[in-house]
């Protein structure tokens, strides 16, 4: 792990505290599924309890006062208000998203630290930020918006299904810092949490965000030697970007329903007409019961 990782894992256990999801109304499924083979999981709003139930920087939530704050730590002086600071902030990630999209992105996605970059650079006049302190900026930006603990049971249900259907994947709207979640709140790195990282899908790397359906074939293009898309379960709380997005390229699914904060069931939108996920889960405990 470099120095910059291990700052950047001291700045989440230092920021970070423990909070409960909020239980939802849902029935929990009783009747367990057939033929799963391997365990894909989203992360926000599934393995990670999350404040505004995704990354922060999809929140729509007024972000001027933690733009503000986090740009007087880090040295910038003579800034705009914090509403202004947030509107160049939007622009910088529609600019971003613009990119993606001109290079053929279904849902756009951005690289936040380029984000920074250019907010910093816009925003920082005479004081000069160097590369180097941009992720850590980025970062304490996005546990100030979107505070994360790990979910109840995480840790228990992982190891408990190790044996039948590790090592696990993730498909994910993410950021750099989203690995680095897991070893700084459970003190485990991912391969010690039986996921295999090199067959993740991050949506930054991809410059492309769930509901595209890239990213879940991606995903089936990494196990293809191993498992057929039916012997998939994708775990997410999103029936939009998880559930629907997931069916459409074969897997099988089950809906997390454990935390109002997170559960979005897109009742209205048209890709989640008639769209029923093959489980619902009310606690991460009620998986290994399922498959």
């Amino acid at each position: 792990m470099t120095h910059t990782e291990e700052t950047l894992l001291q700045l989440i256990r230092a920021q970070s505290s423990c909070f409960d999801p909020i239980p939802t109304d849902l029935e929990r499924s009783t009747t367990p599924i057939k033929g799963i083979r391997h365990i894909a999981f989203d992360v926000y709003g599934t393995l990670l309890s999350s404040g505004v139930g995704d990354i922060g920087n999809s929140a729509p939530a007024d972000r001027g006062a933690a733009l503000t704050s986090v740009l007087t730590e880090a040295g910038i002086s003579d800034l705009p208000s914090s509403p202004e600071l947030e509107e160049l902030y939007r622009a910088e990630i529609q600019q971003s998203q613009a990119e993606s999209s001109a290079q053929g992105a279904i849902k756009a996605e951005v690289e936040i630290r380029d984000v920074w970059r250019a907010l910093v650079d816009k925003v920082g006049g005479n004081d000069s930020i160097p590369d180097a302190k941009i992720p850590e900026i980025a970062l304490r930006f996005e546990l100030a918006v979107n505070p994360v603990w790990p979910m109840p049971h995480l840790l228990g249900v992982l190891e408990l299904l190790a044996m039948r259907f590790a090592p696990y994947t993730i498909v994910s709207n993410a950021q750099f810092f989203t690995p680095l979640l897991f070893p700084a709140l459970t003190h485990k790195t991912l391969a010690d949490l039986h996921f295999l990282e090199s067959s993740c899908i991050w949506s930054y790397e991809l410059r492309e965000a769930k509901p595209s359906p890239r990213l879940f074939e991606k995903l089936i293009e990494n196990l293809s030697e191993t498992f057929k898309p039916a012997e998939i379960l994708y775990v997410g709380n999103d029936m939009l970007n998880d559930i629907s997005a997931a069916q459409k390229a074969g897997l099988r699914t089950a809906l997390f329903a454990g935390d109002q904060r997170s559960l979005r069931l897109r009742e209205d939108h048209p890709d989640c007409q008639g769209v029923e996920p093959d489980l619902v889960l009310t606690s991460l405990a009620d998986l290994p019961k399922l498959v």
